[in-house]
């Protein structure tokens, strides 16, 4: 089976705080939304990736669940290793 979604990396802390969605709208409306304030704006678009389509591919839910939930979770495959298993 297969999982696909979109990410905006965040690029200045932990990859934990990375935006993720179902499709890359929402991630640009995560990045440019009108309605928040003009520094939470500007701090989202400095500080996140421009969405990018991630592609997971599992056996079975329980499969799924064990990638998310092992040593260094699920390793997003558009971020380097060493940014995905950062402390």
């Amino acid at each position: 089976m297969k999982l696909t979604y979109w990410i905006c990396h965040h690029m200045t802390d932990h990859s934990c705080y990375s935006y993720r969605a179902r499709t890359k709208r929402e991630c640009l409306d995560y990045l440019n939304n009108p309605n928040m304030p003009e520094d939470e704006r500007k701090f989202r678009q400095a500080n996140h990736s421009q969405p990018k389509k991630v592609e997971v591919l599992y056996d079975s839910a329980f499969h799924l669940m064990e990638l998310c939930n092992s040593e260094g979770g699920l390793w997003e495959e558009n971020q380097s290793r060493e940014e995905a298993f950062k402390e």
